[in-house]
């Protein structure tokens, strides 16, 4: 209804005149207890989102409820809140809106940022590892980390021994041969 004066007339010829005020403000909208700060995390489950977590209200309308919406990394455009949104790693911008009866809205928004949550190295068997994101499936690959070395099979003067190296992030092991040592000077016997 707009603003302004009006006669109302009843059956039998009596009237009334109401002042109706327009309305012509905006709901106003609050954080609830706990929440409204930025929020970074490597857990999804630990991303709550519900209108509740707002206290949205209008001067005529009284209470109101908030409508969820968000704003997804490298995204423009604001969709509405479902817990599966939280597909990939960055910062989301979560937008409560509240509208009153005459059209009116106002908003608050809050930022939760999903960090990367990488798993156990896993050994790719060709010299490199990798691990995966939970939150995002991103797979992050890099070069084996080699120990020293350790001779797992001593060389003798006719056969070849074996030096074995071990990956200290994802423990991969590699072989590699060692020369037999042969025979130096004067007569030898080679015992197997």
């Amino acid at each position: 209804t707009k603003g302004g004066t009006y006669v109302l007339t009843y059956e039998g010829g009596a009237t009334r005149t109401v002042t109706v005020t327009a309305d012509v403000t905006n709901p106003t909208l609050s954080w609830a207890e706990g929440f409204g700060d930025p929020l970074e995390t490597n857990d999804k489950a630990q991303i709550s989102v519900a209108a509740t977590d707002v206290v949205a209200s209008d001067t005529l309308d009284g209470a109101l409820t908030a409508v969820i919406t968000v704003k997804a990394p490298d995204s423009e455009e604001y969709v509405a809140y479902s817990e599966d949104i939280f597909t990939k790693c960055g910062a989301y911008t979560i937008r409560y809106t509240a509208t009153d009866a005459a059209g009116h809205s106002a908003y608050l928004e809050r930022t939760v940022t999903l960090i990367h949550n990488y798993g156990a190295w896993t050994d790719n068997k060709d010299g490199t590892h990798s691990q995966t994101c939970a939150n995002c499936g991103d797979v992050k690959t890099e070069n084996c980390t080699w120990n020293e070395g350790v001779i797992t099979t001593e060389p003798t003067c006719t056969q070849t021994g074996v030096k074995t190296y071990t990956c200290s992030v994802c423990g991969a092991t590699k072989t590699e041969t060692v020369a037999a040592l042969g025979h130096t000077g004067g007569t030898a016997t080679c015992h197997s």
